[in-house]
C-alpha cells in the first residue's frame, strides 16, 4: 500500500472544511523514564523490534510508516 498517495488522494477530494482521521499504530519502543531508554538499545526485546522491521521490510511492509503521516 502506498500511504503517502492515499493521504494525498484523500485531502485532493476534501471538501473546504473536510477533515480525514486515520489510526494506525506506532511500532517503535519508547522508555518510560530514562533508566528505562538506556537499557532499550542492548535489550532482546530491541533486538527482536529491528528483526521484525527487517522482516517487514523485506515483504513489502514499513512498521514505521504512521511516524510520517503528519508531514504527508
Amino acid at each position: 500500500m502506498d500511504h503517502r498517495a492515499m493521504i494525498k488522494k484523500v485531502y485532493d477530494n476534501l471538501r473546504p472544511g473536510g477533515w480525514f482521521e486515520s489510526q494506525d499504530f506506532s511500532f517503535d519502543m519508547v522508555a518510560a523514564d530514562a533508566a528505562t531508554e538506556a537499557m532499550l538499545p542492548d535489550s532482546a526485546i530491541k533486538h527482536w523490534q529491528q528483526l521484525m522491521f527487517e522482516g517487514m521490510k523485506t515483504m513489502g511492509r514499513d512498521l514505521r510508516v504512521a511516524r510520517h503521516y503528519g508531514q504527508w
